[in-house]
């Protein structure tokens, strides 16, 4: 690939494939609370489960049975496939290392790991090894675009000229969305704010 391609930072767990879905069924079945899947990201479900609960259940979602048991997001796959055709794609996740063989495992299933072009952990993939945030992975690596399902993942750390997009898939409630950040409820919108083109020529 050219090394002039922009880099598209994509997060992995309820933006690419659905975990959060895994995620909702999970507190469903343990907890008998109804969670909406938008809302299983761990800044808006610690609240409402606790913290305790969400490592339970993050012990189950994020190994090898609850990861393969996860769904697409809907239009994540097609989504990545077209950014993929201008751009490089890293995996930006908050996953431990060793769990990432999980995300490819899932993606060679959907036909999309040749899409993808690294895989980094802000567990575990700093210059240095220490834990960072998302921001400071893109900072590190010239990820000039960041897609997150948790808003979290997409502060804490000031870099410039780098986008933030929020992804919240389904969710039709009001959203309030940090500075700095852009709010897309699918990944059709996604594709409005990264590949405007595409619509303004109506290409679908």
């Amino acid at each position: 690939m050219k090394n002039d391609r922009k880099i598209i930072g994509v997060d992995y767990d309820g933006t690419i494939a659905n975990t959060s879905g895994v995620k909702a069924h999970w507190i469903r079945e343990h907890l008998g609370i109804e969670v909406p899947p938008w809302q299983t990201d761990r800044t808006s479900c610690v609240p409402l489960i606790g913290p305790e609960n969400y490592q339970r259940m993050s012990q189950f979602v994020y190994e090898r049975e609850g990861s393969l048991r996860a769904g697409e997001v809907p239009g994540s796959i097609d989504a990545i496939k077209e950014l993929a055709r201008h751009s490089k794609i890293f995996i930006v996740t908050a996953r431990q290392p060793h769990q990432i063989r999980w995300c490819k495992e899932w993606l060679r299933g959907k036909g999309l790991d040749s899409f993808i072009d690294a895989y980094l952990s802000a567990a575990g993939n700093s210059l240095d090894g220490s834990e960072v945030t998302k921001p400071q992975l893109c900072r590190d690596y010239g990820v000039g675009v960041l897609i997150d399902d948790d808003e979290r993942h997409l502060g804490g750390t000031q870099v410039d000229n780098l986008r933030r997009i929020l992804v919240k898939s389904g969710c039709t409630e009001a959203i309030v969305v940090p500075e700095g950040v852009e709010l897309a409820r699918s990944w059709r919108d996604v594709l409005r704010i990264v590949r405007p083109e595409l619509f303004a020529h109506g290409e679908e």
